[in-house]
């Protein structure tokens, strides 16, 4: 879908961390592939790649530029359509992950220099299939969270890896935009009508060897109002699960004054509904974002949840996803 082209990351004027979430992971799991970061002066947060211009980075060997804003809605501001603009003269392929169309903007669409090919957009909406509900071979893991930005992305990333590295056969399964950019395969399930979501997933990981794993992204959480998170845990069947928390966070993403959940609670609620299609479904591990934190409270965080829930704990970051990967005990029963 995405050729290995090099890339420029446009994270205009975000200010927050997690507004960049789009453009931090595309750069942390392709960082070879990309050359420049595109920004405006006085930008608190940063890729860490080389702040250029649009012009710059074609000449160092940019030819797409990912729109690496990930704003609540999927909305961009009317100060980045210039920009846009000005990659399309350029000559750049856009490279967008959001619910607004670039096709739909005046300003871009009436562009001289715009073409349909130009412009790649993830959220196309999937295909249209039902599901069949029925069983299929090979194994699966789904991370699933406390909350949405929270690491189910990264956590499966680095489990896949960490199987590979083992010899283990092994596919990650992107759900969402960032994830589709790094991988070059999946679909947008926020984008897709829920008659048609569990039939997309089902496609999108579907029978294989009894020695594989699709490693699944999660999306959401089950408790954060606004997110959607139930059809991945019914159609993807997961035989293990990866509940990944952010330590420190008081309140849901997106939400004003709702409070987060308790992990007890994250993990029965999640095993509940997992089990409903998959009644062998068992949680294998927490993987604990504690980027709030320093390298030695984060260290002790961990062992004391780890004691607490009777579950290995690990920062992947930090620590790696050892500890975290599915092994012969987390297979299925025959």
């Amino acid at each position: 879908m995405i050729n290995k082209d090099k890339y420029a990351l446009y994270i205009g004027r975000a200010d927050d961390i997690l507004d960049i979430k789009t453009a931090n992971g595309f750069s942390y799991w392709r960082k070879d592939d990309c050359v420049a970061e595109i920004t405006f002066t006085g930008n608190m947060v940063s890729t860490g790649q080389p702040v250029m211009t649009l012009k710059e980075a074609w000449d160092k060997g940019a030819r797409k530029l990912i729109l690496g804003i990930a704003t609540p809605g999927g909305k961009i501001n009317q100060e980045d359509f210039a920009p846009i603009c000005d990659a399309l003269g350029i000559g750049y392929t856009i490279v967008s992950g959001l619910h607004m169309k670039l096709a739909e903007i005046p300003a871009i669409l009436n562009h001289p220099d715009y073409k349909a090919e130009k412009v790649i957009e993830l959220r196309n909406g999937g295909k249209k299939i039902m599901a069949t509900g029925e069983k299929r071979q090979g194994n699966r893991l789904l991370t699933v969270g406390t909350d949405c930005c929270v690491g189910k992305m990264f956590t499966a990333l680095s489990i896949h890896a960490g199987l590979q590295q083992r010899g283990i056969k092994s596919t990650f399964r992107a759900t969402g935009q960032t994830g589709m950019m790094i991988a070059e395969s999946g679909i947008c399930a926020d984008a897709i009508i829920n008659d048609f979501l569990p039939g997309n997933i089902e496609e999108l990981s579907p029978s294989n060897d009894s020695d594989h794993w699709d490693i699944i992204e999660g999306q959401g959480s089950l408790f954060n109002p606004v997110a959607v998170c139930i059809e991945l845990l019914h159609a993807s069947q997961p035989d293990a699960l990866v509940v990944c928390h952010e330590w420190g966070r008081k309140i849901m993403d997106g939400t004003r004054n709702h409070p987060m959940p308790q992990l007890q609670e994250v993990i029965d609620l999640n095993l509940t509904f997992a089990r409903m299609t998959n009644p062998h479904a068992k949680v294998i591990g927490i993987s604990m974002n504690t980027r709030r934190t320093d390298k030695k409270t984060a260290e002790l965080i961990c062992r004391e949840t780890e004691d607490l829930y009777g579950l290995p704990c690990e920062d992947i970051v930090r620590h790696g996803s050892d500890r975290l990967l599915p092994n012969e005990s987390n297979e299925k029963h025959s």
